[in-house]
């Protein structure tokens, strides 16, 4: 592999990487945004907190989930 081949193939993995936190930040900020919409409250992060109930937790763990699968 060429010196030039792989500054190219570094670069594209920076890109790459790049992207991915982008789009994490972008989703976790409008999955928050959109919990907060629909339900008027803070979406379920701490267990601690009044109010926690697994249902919510459970709900707000498989729509995390889905919407980073759908970014990726």
């Amino acid at each position: 592999m060429t010196r030039k081949q792989l500054s190219r193939q570094s670069m594209w993995a920076l890109v790459g990487a790049g992207s991915a936190i982008l789009a994490s930040a972008v989703v976790e900020r409008s999955l928050d945004a959109a919990w907060r919409a629909v339900n008027d409250e803070e979406p379920p992060m701490d267990p601690g907190l009044s109010g926690f109930t697994w249902p919510r937790a459970l709900l707000w763990t498989a729509a995390s989930g889905t919407a980073i699968a759908v970014a990726q």
